[in-house]
């Protein structure tokens, strides 16, 4: 299709799918080139599409662990960048990030440890626990657990 005839949005979109795309499947240089570029252009593509788009990818039960990976580094630097924009997106990051808390594999635990830990520094302290303030009260003990652990 003509890139001309897209919206906006829906080529930012596009544009954050091709370089997710370097990112998770393409050769070392492609990657080095892709994460520069997302981490350099995350406040231009904007917070929310950019989550709309990573989220769903790590919640991918497909995933291996080196894409997994992968895709908590661009979050990482992503936050790092963003800053305080990523606060109404907190709920949404700790819902795909707190399982990791839990994962069998070490260095998943120690990745999600340090995006909550990164992901507090950009949102605030504030923004955090009011975020999590209905997780700890969940009737559901699986929820207060992982937030618990967050």
């Amino acid at each position: 299709e003509d890139e001309t005839k897209l919206g906006k949005e829906e080529a930012n979109e596009r544009r954050i799918m091709a370089v997710l795309l370097k990112i998770k499947s393409g050769t070392p240089p492609q990657r080095k080139t892709a994460m520069r570029q997302i981490t350099d252009k995350a406040r231009l593509f904007g917070a929310g599409p950019l989550f709309n788009q990573i989220l769903p990818l790590l919640m991918s039960p497909t995933l291996e662990d080196q894409e997994r990976h992968l895709l908590v580094k661009v979050i990482d630097r992503v936050l790092y960048r963003l800053d305080d924009l990523v606060r109404p997106y907190v709920h949404r990051i700790l819902a795909v990030i707190e399982p990791l808390l839990i994962d069998e594999d070490y260095y998943a635990r120690i990745e999600g440890r340090e995006i909550i830990s990164n992901l507090a520094k950009a949102a605030g302290l504030a923004a955090m626990i009011a975020t999590m303030r209905p997780d700890i009260d969940n009737p559901d003990e699986y929820v207060r657990n992982i937030t618990s652990r967050a």
